[in-house]
């Protein structure tokens, strides 16, 4: 889409100033899909997990979702355990600096902004960064899987909500174009970014706030780790729970009856052909895993972060 269909402030403002239910910079989910355009594709963690009444989303086969390390040349041969106390790591994300503070409490973390090419030309370039953490995801679509130093373990850092899967957004009812991209849909990234985006939509989580997800299949069962931190990392609820996800075959396809009645939308997720009560599983899995963590205290670790966030937003 042509940039003047972007609203000033979504092109502008720092990324944590969204608003909660914003996972990224959502640009398709605050304008209208012009009339000559019949599917948009972008990234499944750009878009707001409540969902807009003129928007689907249709999950396309998911990358790597980690999150990697990017060394600075210098550095080439060392870790980020092994890294220089106060070795500044560059990146915008606040769940990311949050978990890695956690585990590597000797760095320091800068904010970097730019799109690929400009971060990594600003690492290259002068010796502000000791590395970057950047989307595995983003960094092998782009054909730079040689410059991915580490991949980060999710003890070390969960990643964000529908990271690494692109999804084709249509207009909401359009069952044509749905059934159309039909072929395009995997199964289990459908189940997985349902999951992850009701875990966030029910917590009101976003950018302005450190949430990390991870989901896995295993034996027939999906299983789905949350976490919410405190900016500084110091406080976090983090737990796993699992669904049953192993069906019939016959129970995985869609009923004639089903086929006929409008389809339901899951956090902004709309498949035309696999089993609805399958989709309702994985919502639930993320809804209750959220339900729990609430009544483990994230509740005030997230009211805490939202509150240092204005706060140094008015200064």
């Amino acid at each position: 889409m042509r940039d003047s269909y972007f609203p000033q402030n979504v092109r502008k403002s720092p990324y944590i100033s969204y608003d909660n239910l914003t996972m990224n910079t959502p640009p398709t989910s605050v304008v209208k899909i012009p009339q000559v355009v019949y599917c948009i594709i972008c990234n499944n963690c750009d878009q707001t997990s409540v969902g807009e009444p003129s928007l689907s989303l249709a999950e396309q086969i998911r990358e790597d979702p980690s999150d990697a390390v990017v060394l600075h040349l210098n550095n080439q041969n060392k870790t980020l355990a092994s890294l220089q106390p106060e070795s500044v790591i560059g990146t915008s994300s606040l769940r990311r600096i949050a978990q890695l503070r956690r585990r590597y409490p000797h760095l320091l973390f800068q904010n970097i902004r730019g799109n690929l090419n400009t971060r990594l030309r600003k690492l290259d370039e002068n010796n502000t960064y000791s590395a970057l953490i950047l989307a595995n995801a983003g960094l092998q679509r782009m054909g730079w899987k040689n410059r991915i130093s580490a991949t980060l373990p999710p003890e070390d850092c969960m990643h964000a909500v529908g990271q690494g899967a692109l999804a084709v957004e249509i207009r909401a009812n359009d069952r044509d174009i749905l059934d159309i991209l039909a072929p395009l849909t995997d199964k289990d990234t459908v189940l997985q970014c349902i999951a992850e985006r009701s875990f966030l939509k029910k917590l009101e989580g976003g950018c302005s706030v450190p949430v990390g997800v991870y989901s896995s299949f295993k034996k027939g069962k999906l299983f789905l780790q949350g976490g919410v931190f405190s900016l500084d990392g110091a406080k976090a609820v983090i737990h796993c729970l699992e669904t049953d996800i192993c069906i019939q075959e016959k129970e995985n396809e869609p009923s004639d009856s089903q086929e006929k009645e409008e389809l339901k939308e899951f956090c902004g997720v709309v498949v035309s052909h696999l089993n609805q009560q399958l989709l309702n599983k994985a919502f639930k899995l993320g809804l209750d895993l959220a339900n729990y963590l609430l009544e483990k205290g994230a509740k005030e670790i997230l009211d805490e972060a939202r509150k240092a966030n204005e706060a140094s937003d008015t200064l």
